[in-house]
């Protein structure tokens, strides 16, 4: 494990290009998860139903006759 990590690290270090655009797409997806984790809270927020299971009244007939 230990020689794979110093062969990853060697192989980094010979093309600072290629790894910094590596790092800023990862960097760039996370931002974009993160935002679009706020913005589904915030602007869609759940439903308050008393009674979830009346919004699909069609999958309790389901369950009970064994269809998936």
């Amino acid at each position: 494990m230990w020689l794979n990590l110093v062969h990853t690290v060697r192989h980094l270090r010979r093309r600072p290009v290629l790894t910094a655009v590596g790092i800023i797409s990862l960097a760039i997806g996370t931002v974009r998860a993160a935002c679009a984790s706020v913005v589904n809270a915030v602007l869609f927020p759940r439903f308050p139903y008393r009674d979830s299971k009346s919004a699909c009244p069609g999958v309790e007939n389901n369950a009970k006759r064994g269809v998936a």
